[in-house]
């Protein structure tokens, strides 16, 4: 378990599970090859959580950029649009500090590119827009704390070509729908 602290009144346990047999390189080399050259941009206000989901995503093997205010994602993703390597997904706290929250990021970034993948993080999953995640925009939902086998599954589901199917992992974390 690690905790994360917060500043203010959000704050939450990250859940890792543990093994004691370290992958295989094989394992290893074949999720890299699959995930390499996909390029996620992670929206994520509180600095120790985004290091950590970096550091995930990237041992998953995903080039990720991480930004901490909604402004600096859509500069960010239209800065992308205009280069040989976009991002293919947006991974977006629904809360972020700032003017500017994860549903109004996704909403912009949908006006620049209107086939652009989202997923929605949160741990206020009361809000309509993580309850109803696919009409605002989404293609997936994680609550917070989320594991480390719910982010990748969500994740590599979002990235599927027929992402119009949504996934998340529902209040019980162990309970993604395809």
């Amino acid at each position: 378990m690690v905790s994360v602290p917060s500043t203010g009144k959000r704050g939450f346990t990250v859940l890792l599970p543990a093994s004691a047999a370290a992958p295989s390189s094989q394992t290893t080399a074949s999720a890299h090859q699959e995930c390499s050259r996909r390029r996620i941009l992670l929206v994520e206000d509180e600095e120790p959580v985004g290091r950590l989901t970096e550091r995930l995503l990237t041992r998953f093997g995903y080039g990720v950029a991480t930004v901490a205010e909604g402004d600096q994602a859509i500069a960010a993703y239209a800065a992308a649009l205009a280069t040989d390597e976009p991002f293919e997904l947006v991974v977006t706290d629904l809360a972020l500090s700032g003017d500017i929250g994860g549903e109004e990021v996704m909403d912009a970034i949908l006006k620049l590119s209107p086939g652009a993948r989202g997923v929605v993080t949160s741990g206020y999953c009361e809000q309509a827009a993580f309850r109803d995640f696919r009409n605002h925009g989404f293609c997936g939902a994680i609550r917070k704390p989320y594991r480390l086998e719910d982010l990748r599954q969500v994740v590599k589901a979002a990235l599927l070509p027929d992402h119009g199917s949504p996934v998340e992992a529902g209040p019980n974390p162990l309970e993604i729908t395809p």
